[in-house]
């Protein structure tokens, strides 16, 4: 394709600042650089011109920046250092140009969405608790058999273990997903994972979900705050102390503390 030979020159014009004087390939390639949303970054550092000039003539009478390192806005912070080194040795008449790039790559946490045992209900539950407490003890009876002395202390502790979480696993119910937000729904839940699997494969039918989902939220929102304000106005006429509870429970405010309020040390 050839040489570039753009001189976006000195000044501070949209992202971009230089040295010498503009040429007509500096503002083409300024021009693109932001329409893609790019930072010229040897340009963004204050240097002696021997660190911000990347070609030198022949004759070592001209010398131009010409060359330059570009990174998309959102990441030049991550550039600490850009410049030029004219004393490089690399047989060419350009001069090397380096920057120190500094990532910090984000850890993503996948949750843990696998279903668990209630075990609350072994505490709230007196049938569930017995149920258990039965299929536990069938368990002990076929460990009965074992001859003593046939296993060690680390084999009748893994027994134990495992006759625990496996009765737990069989008797208790599995404890539901429960949304953050009172009023999701489950069609939204559905939704939230068709989007998730379409995430960086299919743009199209990811906005499309996305659209639905907010259009849902909206709508399953207003739907509960009409409902629990309905409830406020029943409760007024039968229990006001209930009522001043459910508005609590809307707003989550609480009353300020008597005693916070600001005094004067002299009185």
């Amino acid at each position: 394709m050839g040489d570039l030979n753009a001189k976006v020159g000195v000044g501070a014009e949209g992202q971009s600042i230089g040295l010498g004087l503009r040429n007509e390939r500096g503002d083409l390639w300024a021009e693109w650089c932001e329409e893609k949303e790019l930072s010229v970054m040897n340009t963004w550092f204050k240097h002696r011109k021997t660190n911000l000039y990347t070609w030198k003539s022949p004759d070592d009478q001209v010398r131009n920046q010409i060359d330059y390192f570009c990174v998309n806005y959102r990441f030049k912070n991550a550039i600490t250092q850009c410049k030029a080194f004219p004393s490089a040795d690399c047989n060419s008449d350009h001069n090397l140009l380096f920057a120190n790039v500094v990532c910090k790559l984000k850890k993503l946490k996948k949750v843990d969405r696998t279903a668990v045992p209630e075990y609350q209900l072994l505490h709230t539950n007196l049938d569930v608790k017995k149920e258990y407490q039965i299929e536990v003890q069938n368990r002990f009876t076929e460990l009965e058999n074992v001859p003593n002395g046939m296993t060690t202390a680390e084999e009748d502790w893994c027994n134990l273990e495992t006759i625990l979480i496996e009765s737990a696993e069989k008797i208790l119910p599995k404890k539901e997903f429960k949304p953050k937000q009172k009023w999701m729904t489950t069609e939204i839940l559905q939704l939230m994972n068709s989007r998730r699997r379409l995430k960086n494969k299919n743009n199209i039918k990811y906005n499309n979900i996305e659209k639905q989902i907010r259009q849902k939220c909206k709508e399953a929102k207003e739907n509960w705050v009409n409902q629990q304000c309905n409830e406020i106005q029943d409760l007024e006429k039968k229990d006001i102390q209930m009522m001043y509870s459910k508005i609590k429970y809307m707003t989550k405010k609480t009353c300020a503390a008597a005693n916070s309020a600001l005094r004067n040390k002299k009185r």
